[in-house]
């Protein structure tokens, strides 16, 4: 109390004693790693906060990168005129071409695969399955291994990233993303990577961890591409010339080098742009992520929920062939003539193989957001007195953020006891030797909310009847 108190008024006493509190994180903020083009290029990658499409539009680029692949001969090249072009519909948007030109060198080089990256409608489509804030991470040469593993530190730093998606419909490029991630995957916590299978089945780099959900098939947009890319971002490998081949080279460069050729390029591209982009199920299933967290939860499964702006799956798959991908941790994405293009699947990668516990998405994201809120709430605790009094002031900041969740329907249960329980103390979680090593030890157990996947029903009919 102040010392004196003689003249009415208001008067004001600082209690200095530590005070918890546990808050609510968001579930949902993802990074999406591709090849985007920025407006505002910068000598190094960005990791940019998008909160919108039209925040999207205004920092970034519409067009598509596009990487075309030439195939160069030397001798008895027939000429062939770039008119020609002749393509031939391919799953994720490729196109074989059939013009060839023949240059005064002898050389012939064969416009082989046009691809155009669909990173820029699979994030429009995010937007429009309820996405919400997000983060663009470009990445241009997947080869450059600086560059991928420079990926989980940024990750890190953004502080509120926890999915990891890759829109990018070429394995390759997937494969290197998948790969640079797994140390957050697998020794970090807080982050979910939300994955691609082209065939259906397991994903390489990915395997079979809990903290990534797999998703199958490719989906055909109801969107066509807006915006031609300019020279830059058209990428050219396979040329070869009497100076060799070139890996890797843009067409603004081949313009110098063989503008016939470059030509041809340019009026090949067009043809790709009216055709409907295919994108990688992942961004999509991304705002189905977000969208569930916002009215439901992060318990919930994000499953059984219609996708918007998609026209058709790539491969219809039965239910004896998802039976067999359940196995296998791929959730696969059906369409029903009662519901539309539905997502029905919510494993993990575990799949049948791995720890039950972690077998479905919902309850591996529950514990992440759990994790990640208990551990920023604790920081307040470092270098305090390692005691009774501060402990108890822990427990009970942790109690209440848990029953909390039981309340919402997180956790099951009849009683908050029978849902989760806190355990600290000397004795209970802390021997005095952690207690000497200024080690505070928290035991938290939760029962976590699983989907019902398999829903049987039994009819009994009475025969006397």
């Amino acid at each position: 109390m102040p010392a004196i108190l003689q003249a009415p008024g208001v008067y004001i006493e600082e209690d200095a004693s530590l005070a918890f509190s546990v808050n609510n994180s968001p579930t949902a903020i993802p990074v999406f790693i591709g090849e985007f083009t920025p407006i505002s290029v910068d000598a190094v990658p960005v990791c940019t906060r998008i909160n919108n499409w039209l925040e999207f539009t205004s920092a970034f680029s519409l067009a598509p990168v596009a990487k075309v692949v030439i195939s160069s001969t030397k001798p008895n090249a027939s000429e062939v005129p770039a008119a020609d072009y002749e393509p031939e519909v391919k799953v994720k948007t490729k196109a074989k071409s059939k013009a060839t030109v023949a240059t005064a060198d002898e050389w012939s080089h064969r416009i082989g695969l046009i691809e155009l990256s669909p990173a820029v409608e699979a994030l429009q489509l995010y937007f429009q399955n309820g996405g919400g804030a997000c983060y663009i991470y470009p990445i241009s040469d997947f080869t450059d291994e600086r560059a991928l593993a420079a990926i989980p530190d940024i990750i890190e730093q953004k502080g509120d990233i926890t999915l990891i998606v890759c829109p990018e419909l070429d394995l390759s490029y997937k494969i290197a993303v998948y790969g640079a991630v797994t140390p957050l995957l697998s020794q970090k916590v807080g982050y979910f990577l939300i994955a691609d299978s082209n065939d259906g089945e397991a994903v390489s780099n990915v395997g079979s961890i809990p903290q990534a959900a797999v998703y199958y098939p490719q989906l055909e947009t109801n969107l066509r591409t807006s915006t031609l890319p300019d020279d830059e971002n058209i990428i050219i490998s396979g040329y070869e010339d009497d100076e060799g081949e070139s890996l890797l080279v843009t067409l603004a460069v081949l313009r110098d080098k063989n503008p016939t050729l470059a030509e041809a390029i340019v009026d090949a591209i067009p043809h790709e742009q009216h055709r409907p982009v295919i994108i990688p199920p992942s961004p999509v299933i991304a705002g189905i992520y977000c969208r569930t967290d916002s009215s439901r939860g992060v318990w919930k499964a994000p499953a059984n929920v219609a996708l918007s702006g998609i026209g058709r799956l790539l491969d219809k798959v039965d239910d004896q062939r998802q039976g067999q991908m359940n196995i296998n941790g791929v959730n696969v994405i059906r369409s029903f003539s009662d519901r539309g293009i539905v997502v029905w699947g919510a494993r993990t990668a575990v799949g049948n193989s791995g720890d039950i516990n972690w077998r479905y998405i919902p309850v591996r994201r529950l514990f992440n957001s759990v994790e990640r809120d208990i551990r920023q709430a604790l920081r307040a605790a470092l270098f305090e007195t390692n005691n009774q009094p501060t402990w108890m002031r822990a427990k009970s900041a942790v109690d209440n953020y848990l029953y909390a969740l039981w309340q919402r329907g997180a956790l099951v249960g009849d009683r908050p006891e029978e849902a989760y329980f806190v355990q600290i103390g000397q004795g209970l979680t802390m021997s005095d030797d952690d207690i000497k090593q200024g080690k505070m030890i928290m035991m938290i157990g939760l029962a976590a909310v699983r989907p019902a996947e398999f829903i049987i029903l039994q009819f009994t009919q009475d025969v006397a009847q």
